[in-house]
């Protein structure tokens, strides 16, 4: 092994490494965020997670010289050896290469590195591949990709580096001298230094702005560190260390949610109780409709009209409008959850709808209906076997399903599933024929990459602004909210309308313009949420509010006495205590926020805590730093802690749902 080359491929990979770093510090915005100052020490931190990555990638190749050193002189089993050798440099250069270009797609849809989410994608390979193909930017960046791929490919298969050397090998001590100087080197790099412990995700925070935090970390180092907590993932250790007994969080979480006449029944199941309706027992049918992407950053009636909401807008007049709902999750996985299940997003890896570890019984909105004699239904336009979809909400209380085998396939459809506007006429089709009461759950897939949908939508409403908004972004959410509103009126002009409840929400938003200095991004999970029901007056209610509460707000429209474990409250009621909602990113395991009413808290278990005064939710959300001891937070922080001691324990014990009949 040559020194000169040694030195020349790091130069030219740490070269490659901080290139990347400055294409996305300018296409993420990173130089518009602090000083001069911070913008040297992104590349300066950034630079030991390069060292750290790149060390990692080349140990085993400093491993299989070691293991080497015996044979160094056979001409023959040299020629092997390094053709293996060349087959790893040309492996690990694509590696790199698939990395790094996912990486700028990561940041463009969740505006995160990559990490461990990823394989929850790769699990879908049909839904992937034709989002890279029909989906610009990211058919372009493929294209960019293959060509770099083939001239790394080629330039590796021609390179000498990391070669056993046939013709003049060096002295046995030289060699072995050469291997341990490198091998310690390594070790030291891969672990960030000689510090005491390892480098972790701490390191990257040295600044307010979390995009250039978030610019510090190398992608692969990323993807690695996640993919190892995902294996060796201990929420178990990691919820004991909250600073909060069971018992405490146990009172905390039941004075939180605790509405009049409620009774509490076991320890066991922290939020098990019986509630007591001011209205008499109705068996309305009740829909529930969760809108992909359907962001609170473009609906007119949360006051940013961007005039592709009309028909959101105009039903908002008739029902009950929450202004500050938040998703649970930046994943529609989450939504569901939070929805259908009324339980709390928990800072871990795995969704609870594919982890069989925490597979049990929850107190399902459809499981409660259907011991009232309900029949129950879901609705979606994709492939139900996505994330599980199906199997798991089979145990919840769903009967029937409809997935993307009932659609005829001359209809429009996304690689994600086939247009809203059939999902609709299937549902409407459905609910026409079978016995009252019903309750069916509805999720579209139209507003997604890649947004395209049939036919032309209205768009003389809409209020093009191409420096916010893509074009087809617009339209898009347009085409989704006149498919729900022909899908509302088809139930009106039915009559199915009038003995309805009916939940309009979004299961998630997306990254828009605003405050990104935050390590979550709170207008991904700003969202509608408007009722509807029969005897509801209209208005607005501007109390802050998550999907948990949707299930036991529901539960009280429809009346009577219902026994339920719900991690929420009934919206409808008079205020008893502080509002808040709890959100968890989805593929972390490490963060979690409250939005505490006008506070956002966000406490980072292997970092640094953030605390911001929320000051607007229009046009963007606009955050204000607090310092992290002022009451307010401190009580957010208490509120946080004890519904993710309390969820956590019930989850892990199997008592996150109704005792066993």
């Amino acid at each position: 092994m040559n020194s000169r080359t040694i030195i020349k491929f790091l130069l030219c990979t740490i070269g490659f490494f901080t290139g990347f770093r400055v294409l996305l510090f300018f296409l993420a915005g990173g130089y518009a965020a602090g000083t001069l100052l911070d913008h040297v020490q992104v590349f300066l931190i950034g630079l030991r997670y390069d060292l750290s990555a790149l060390s990692y990638i080349l140990l085993p190749l400093w491993i299989f010289h070691f293991l080497g050193s015996p044979v160094r002189t056979s001409k023959p089993v040299i020629g092997i050896c390094n053709r293996f050798i060349t087959g790893y440099k040309c492996a690990a250069g694509i590696f790199l290469l698939t990395v790094y270009f996912i990486d700028i797609g990561f940041h463009f849809e969740f505006n995160r590195r990559i990490n461990y989410l990823v394989f929850d994608y790769l699990a879908y390979p049909k839904e992937i591949i034709g989002t890279i193909v029909f989906t610009f930017p990211y058919n372009l960046l493929f294209l960019i990709f293959l060509v770099f791929a083939f001239y790394l490919t080629k330039m590796m298969r021609q390179s000498n580096f990391l070669l056993m050397n046939e013709n003049n090998p060096p002295a046995i001590w030289k060699h072995i001298a050469r291997l341990t100087l490198g091998f310690i080197l390594l070790v030291i790099f891969a672990r960030g230094g000689i510090q005491q412990y390892p480098m972790h995700y701490g390191y990257s925070n040295f600044s307010d702005h979390r995009i250039l935090n978030q610019l510090c970390l190398n992608p692969v180092w990323n993807l690695g560190r996640t993919i190892i907590t995902a294996k060796e993932e201990n929420s178990a250790a990691l919820f004991d260390s909250i600073p909060v007994s069971y018992d405490e969080s146990l009172k905390n979480v039941r004075r939180a949610y605790a509405g009049q006449s409620e009774k509490f029944f076991d320890d066991d199941f922290p939020l098990l109780r019986e509630s007591n309706s001011v209205y008499p027992q109705k068996n309305y049918n009740v829909i529930l409709i969760l809108l992909e992407s359907f962001s609170g950053q473009l609906v007119g009636s949360l006051g940013n009209d961007y005039g592709v909401s009309t028909q959101f807008d105009s039903l908002s007049n008739k029902g009950v409008l929450f202004t500050k709902m938040f998703s649970t999750g930046t994943r529609t996985n989450r939504g569901l959850s939070g929805t259908l299940l009324s339980f709390p997003p928990l800072p871990r890896n795995k969704t609870i709808l594919r982890d069989a570890a925490a597979d049990q019984s929850f107190s399902s909105l459809a499981a409660i209906l259907k011991d009232r004699n309900y029949k129950t239904s879901f609705f979606y336009g994709g492939d139900l076997r996505f994330d599980n979809m199906q199997g798991f909400f089979r145990q919840q209380g769903m009967e029937a399903f409809f997935g993307e085998e009932v659609f005829p396939s001359s209809a429009h459809r996304t690689v994600y599933g086939f247009a809203d506007e059939y999902v609709y006429d299937k549902a409407f089709d459905h609910i026409s024929t079978i016995q009252e009461p019903f309750f069916a759950a509805i999720l579209t897939t139209s507003n997604h990459p890649p947004y395209t949908f049939p036919g032309n939508v209205r768009s003389e409403t809409i209020r093009y602004t191409p420096d916010a908004f893509k074009d087809e972004r617009l339209e898009v959410f347009a085409y989704s909210d006149q498919a729900l509103g022909s899908f509302m009126r088809e139930c009106y002009s039915s009559g199915i309308y009038d003995n309805t409840i009916f939940v309009i929400a979004g299961d998630h938003g997306f990254l828009t313009k605003g405050d990104h200095d935050a390590s979550i991004d709170l207008q991904m999970y700003h969202v509608p949420c408007l009722i509807l029901a029969p005897g509801l007056d209209p208005k607005v209610i501007s109390r802050t509010a998550s999907h948990t509460d949707i299930s036991p707000t529901v539960l009280h429209l429809l009346g009577g006495s219902f026994k339920h474990h719900s991690w929420g409250k009934n919206l409808l009621a008079e205020k008893q205590h502080s509002d808040f909602a709890l959100l968890a990113p989805a593929g972390l395991n490490h963060i979690a926020g409250i939005v505490f009413e006008d506070v956002f808290y966000i406490h980072d278990f292997s970092g640094m805590h953030q605390s911001f005064t929320i000051t607007s939710l229009k046009d963007g959300i606009h955050l204000l730093r607090r310092p992290n001891d002022h009451p307010t937070i401190q009580i957010a922080k208490q509120h946080l802690f004890s519904v993710l001691k309390s969820s956590s324990t019930a989850l892990f014990n199997y008592t996150a749902g109704l005792p066993k009949k």
